[in-house]
């Protein structure tokens, strides 16, 4: 995964979340939302303790089962178990979440969050 598809990745499923993604400036403080930024955007494509915070907010969400479901197909339609269980590794769990997120916008609006 390049860098840009990375950033991205996190940032949409970020922005699913309800949260901001802090973009920097040298004051300290995010050029979005004026919070003061300590640290980095975290990067769930990598990093195991904040996917696991994505799966833990997704699994709770209308939407889960949609997407699970959804995500046991290949763009052919045809049905391929593993690819749920890919659900578990950050790279391509993350890259799916991102990909649902980017075709059902239905779902993360203020109604659907």
């Amino acid at each position: 995964m390049n860098n840009k598809k990375r950033i991205d990745t996190n940032r949409t499923i970020h922005e699913a979340m309800g949260l901001c993604w802090h973009e920097f400036a040298y004051t300290g403080k995010c050029l979005n939302c004026g919070e003061a930024v300590v640290g980095l955007n975290p990067d769930y494509t990598s990093d195991w303790s904040a996917y696991g915070k994505v799966l833990e907010w997704a699994q709770k969400k209308t939407w889960w089962e949609d997407f699970a479901y959804k995500s046991r197909y290949n763009p052919y339609g045809v049905m391929v178990a593993f690819l749920r269980e890919d659900l578990l590794i950050p790279s391509k769990g993350s890259t799916a979440l991102a990909e649902f997120i980017g075709a059902h916008p239905e779902y993360f609006t203020k109604e659907g969050k």
